[in-house]
């Protein structure tokens, strides 16, 4: 296969789709995802039913994810930016396509999906759940990004702070003060790189 996708065009493009994979738990080569269910088998493409046969393991995954990638490619999409395996194992990506316009558009977008339902769509679910990130995890998560804003001389950032804590701190951060939001955007960063989590999730 010739994997290519790190590749960007100069010509004129139009962002049409935003996938992203699946932030989960952090998985190594070794894991292995569960087998396929049974009732969601007669819908599957031979491709993915036969990786799923006996469970999914993160070879697996990744040759799903680069049939996928070769196959929407193929169909003139790009990837934004090369996509990004994240420290839980799972890539993170985004796809644009050539603004072509009229009926062409259409066709590329139908090739698309069918690429998903080929390649992709039943993988990358079955992955995701099989792994998916404990509440010990997220709460761990949730210190570190905490623990960094205090760091950054933030005040009144609890020690443990709860989902709903960020929810409220996000709605109030763009203050007259930029700094606060500045602080976070870097303690996200760190956060996200070292648990994996999407460039704009909050744990």
């Amino acid at each position: 296969m010739n994997h290519r996708i790190g590749r960007r065009s100069h010509r004129a493009v139009v962002t049409v789709a935003c996938v992203t994979a699946f932030i989960v738990a952090c998985a190594g080569s070794e894991h292995t995802a569960p087998p396929l269910p049974t009732s969601a088998a007669i819908t599957t493409s031979d491709f993915q039913r036969e990786l799923m046969a006996d469970g999914v393991t993160f070879d697996e995954y990744e040759r799903a994810f680069f049939a996928y990638a070769d196959c929407v490619t193929a169909a003139g999409f790009e990837f934004v930016t090369p996509p990004r395996l994240t420290s839980r194992k799972n890539y993170d990506y985004q796809l644009m396509r050539r603004n072509v316009g009229g009926a062409a558009d259409q066709a590329a977008e139908e090739e698309r999906l069918r690429c998903g339902a080929e390649y992709w769509n039943e993988i990358q679910g079955v992955w995701s759940i099989s792994t998916v990130m404990s509440q010990a995890e997220r709460q761990e998560a949730r210190d570190y990004l905490g623990a960094c804003m205090r760091a950054e001389g933030v005040p009144d950032i609890p020690e443990h702070p709860t989902s709903q804590d960020w929810v409220q701190y996000i709605r109030v951060i763009p203050g007259n003060d930029p700094e606060p939001y500045r602080a976070f955007s870097r303690c996200q960063k760190l956060a996200s790189e070292k648990y994996g989590l999407l460039p704009s999730e909050v744990p």
